[in-house]
């Protein structure tokens, strides 16, 4: 089982406008639970390259992605260990966040 905050999403309608071939999806997914308990089987996982930021202040990572089909107002949604990876720090105050690269802060 997948937990939430675990989980990086990319909502089906997106993962389209990348045109990523579905070919390429690992189906091989257990079911993922929604803040209200509810169950939704996933469409896949894939692993993609994921840039935050402007060059040159960005930074990157390869990161698995599990493809869900249905409504939502996200694109997506990223779990707490890509923002460790990242070293995000977020403030929910500013509704932004900051990360470490090269170039700083």
């Amino acid at each position: 089982m997948e937990k939430g905050s675990s989980s990086n999403i990319i909502f089906m309608l997106v993962f389209d406008q990348l045109r990523i071939n579905r070919a390429l999806l690992d189906k091989r997914m257990p079911p993922i639970y929604a803040f209200e308990g509810t169950q939704v089987q996933p469409l896949g996982n894939i692993h993609i390259t994921l840039t935050i930021g402007e060059c040159p202040n960005q930074a990157t990572t390869v990161t698995n992605f599990v493809i869900v089909d249905c409504s939502t107002t996200y694109n997506v949604v990223l779990g707490q260990p890509t923002f460790t990876e990242l070293d995000v720090t977020i403030s929910y105050r500013t509704l932004m966040l900051k990360f470490t690269n090269a170039h700083g802060i």
